[in-house]
C-alpha cells in the first residue's frame, strides 16, 4: 500500500520502532536485512534503529516530507 496511499496501518499494541518502520514503508523504502537497520524485519528487538545515508536520502526526498 505504501506507493498509493498516505497512510499506514499498525496494530495498537504494536512496538513504537514498527511505526517508524511503516513511515519508512510509506516513504518507499524496502526491507534492509542489515542488523540494527530500521528496515530490517526484526527492528523490534533492537533498541536504536537506524537508517543508512541513501535511506536519509529517500526518505527526505519523499513525498511526504516537508521542509519549512
Amino acid at each position: 500500500m505504501s506507493g498509493t496511499h498516505n497512510y499506514v496501518t499498525i496494530e495498537p499494541a504494536a512496538a513504537n520502532a514498527t511505526l517508524a518502520h511503516e513511515f519508512g514503508h510509506a516513504c518507499l523504502l524496502p526491507h534492509d536485512e542489515s542488523p540494527g537497520n530500521l528496515m530490517n524485519a526484526t527492528v523490534v528487538a533492537t533498541a536504536f534503529p537506524v537508517l543508512s545515508n541513501l535511506q536519509i536520502a529517500l526518505v527526505r526526498g519523499s513525498r511526504h516530507v516537508t521542509y519549512f
